[in-house]
């Protein structure tokens, strides 16, 4: 087998011998994220590749993963012709949406089912929590595991490993993905970027994996309000490093770069290619979102809230206390309350929270606008960090499709979805702490 980085989680897994060819995530330029994260370093694309590639696979919904203006950007002949995998998801809109964009050929991948690509390779899913899933692809006595943006638990890597045994290659997440905004940045981003190294190493031994590529990190915090979590990020080289110390085989590949599995591979040159590149990247202008004027905010958010009185009960959102919003550009305060529908302009008072004017319309425009915030790292929270978890945790429920309203939807629900998926709602919550 053969891996080629594209690009971040973007990469070309060909099986050998005239067998299958995946192409993971597709990602070749622009941004995502609200425009707060861009690739770093560029995407290395020849599309040529195209026509030895036989299936193409989403992971899961977040823009880096179903980057929609590369799907867009596809030749139709391309899109007509491959297989493209996504996991079994009965509420997800995402397959509909890869049909509107031109994908004919969709097969679902049940939950730690095996799925022939044909030539004696498979795919195999695994799902973990209510959005993200792994990708395991095998061909004669290798696997190779693309472990993506999972927080795979040691219960989930004993099952995997239970299902396929030691995987010839991971490719792991190496870097920070976001922030919960806490003011103190200097205390807590150094303490979540060496959280993300100690998962990529227990995964690695958990798993029993011979090699782990480091990979789906390689973004720049783009804007000039989240410029500052830059100087936190992990390099692959301090990645490559750390797993090194542990005893632990690791594979650095710059966008181009090639593992041929199984083979030796020289990390130093890539580490040495990655290096300048992403000083190249820092180097350039930051984007610099424009201002989004009160009246527009504020239709958003009533926009919002009616859906959200609508399909929760009042007593859940009796429990979310006002919040007072900071937005500098615009040199104002707003205070907003869900439960009475309210969001107004107010002088003076300590702030909860800092957001700029787009970042915060964004939140109140999209359900998954909220998320959004927290993943772009473009907030700053001073206090009522309780409060805020419980919004928090009201958007998660809103974009995962839980309603909870009305009595008898809520009884249904409570029964059914909300004590699987609620577990991994909450490790979301925790991991952006």
């Amino acid at each position: 087998m053969r891996l080629t980085l594209i690009s971040h989680a973007s990469v070309l897994i060909g099986t050998g011998n005239g067998g299958p060819t995946l192409w993971t995530d597709p990602w070749l330029f622009g941004t995502a994220f609200n425009d707060s994260w861009s690739l770093c370093p560029p995407a290395v694309w020849d599309p040529r590749w195209l026509a030895g590639i036989t299936h193409v696979w989403i992971s899961h919904e977040h823009p880096d993963h179903f980057h929609v203006r590369t799907l867009k950007s596809l030749p139709i002949e391309f899109k007509r012709r491959v297989t493209l995998l996504f996991q079994e998801q009965p509420q997800s809109p995402l397959p509909r949406r890869l049909r509107e964009l031109g994908f004919q050929h969709i097969v679902l991948l049940a939950h730690r089912r095996r799925h022939s690509l044909g030539s004696g390779c498979f795919a195999y899913c695994y799902r973990e929590g209510p959005l993200n899933s792994c990708l395991a692809v095998g061909s004669g006595d290798q696997v190779v595991l693309d472990v993506n943006d999972a927080r795979l638990s040691r219960r989930d890597c004993r099952t995997i490993h239970s299902d396929l045994g030691p995987p010839a290659v991971i490719l792991n997440q190496f870097s920070l993905a976001g922030y919960s905004g806490e003011a103190d940045r200097d205390a807590h981003l150094p303490r979540r970027a060496r959280e993300v190294l100690g998962h990529l190493s227990d995964t690695h031994r958990e798993l029993q994996a011979k090699v782990t590529v480091p990979f789906a990190s390689f973004v720049r915090f783009c804007q000039s309000d989240n410029d500052y979590m830059n100087a936190h990020a992990n390099s692959v080289g301090v990645a490559e490093a750390f797993m090194r110390a542990r005893g632990q085989s690791v594979a650095v590949l710059a966008p181009g770069d090639t593992l041929e599995v199984g083979a030796p591979h020289r990390s130093a040159p890539a580490i040495a290619r990655l290096g300048t590149a992403r000083a190249a990247c820092l180097a350039a202008p930051l984007g610099r979102a424009p201002t989004v004027p009160i009246t527009e905010i504020a239709a958003a958010f009533h926009a919002l809230t009616a859906q959200l009185h609508e399909h929760y009960p009042a007593v859940l959102l009796r429990r979310l206390r006002p919040v007072r919003v900071q937005i500098p550009d615009l040199s104002t305060q707003v205070v907003f309350s869900i439960e009475q529908d309210r969001l107004e302009e107010v002088a003076g008072g300590l702030p909860d929270l800092a957001i700029h004017s787009q970042p915060l319309h964004f939140a109140f425009a999209h359900p998954f606008g909220l998320q959004t915030l927290g993943v772009s790292a473009r907030l700053q929270l001073f206090r009522n960090a309780r409060n805020w978890r419980r919004h928090r945790i009201l958007f998660a429920l809103n974009q995962a499709g839980l309603p909870l309203a009305p009595f008898s939807a809520a009884l249904h629900t409570l029964s059914t979805a909300l004590p699987s998926l609620l577990p991994h709602l909450l490790r979301r919550l925790r991991d952006l702490e």
